[in-house]
C-alpha cells in the first residue's frame, strides 16, 4: 500500500515584514534572509509569489541598502576620496580604463590609467 500524504496543512508561519525589509537592506541573499527568519528558501519564494507585501518588503529593503551605500560613496567621493571618485565615474558616467599594449621587456601588455584630479579650491590658470 502506498503512503498517503497528510491532508493537514501546516500552520502559516508569521513573518515580520519590517524584519524582512531590514535583512534585505543589509544586502543579504534570499538564502540568508530565509535562514535569519528560520524558514526555508522554498517558504520564502512561496511567500514572495503569494504576497505582494512580502515581495515589496524585500524590494524596499534592497533599495534602502543600495541608497545608503550610494550616499556613502557620494560623500566619500565629494570628500576627496579619489578611489571613490573613480569608481563613481566608472559606474555612473561610463568612464573606462584605457588599455594600451606596451613594449615591455617581457612583451606583456601594460596598462596605463590617466586620472586628472581637479581641486575645486584652486585658482584657475
Amino acid at each position: 500500500m502506498a503512503a498517503r500524504k497528510s491532508t493537514k496543512k501546516r500552520p502559516r508561519i508569521e513573518i515580520d515584514l519590517a524584519e524582512v525589509e531590514r535583512l534585505a537592506s543589509l544586502g543579504l541573499t534570499q538564502e540568508q534572509i530565509a535562514a535569519s527568519l528560520g524558514i526555508s528558501e522554498r517558504t520564502l519564494r512561496n511567500r514572495k509569489e503569494s504576497s505582494a507585501e512580502f515581495a515589496d518588503a524585500i524590494k524596499a529593503g534592497q533599495a534602502k541598502g543600495i541608497s545608503e551605500v550610494a550616499n556613502a560613496l557620494w560623500t566619500n567621493a565629494m570628500g576627496g576620496n579619489v578611489t571613490a571618485q573613480i569608481f563613481f565615474l566608472k559606474a555612473r558616467a561610463k568612464w573606462k580604463d584605457k588599455h594600451e599594449d606596451g613594449a615591455g621587456d617581457d612583451d606583456a601588455p601594460t596598462e596605463r590609467v590617466t586620472v586628472t584630479v581637479v581641486d575645486g579650491n584652486a585658482d584657475p590658470e
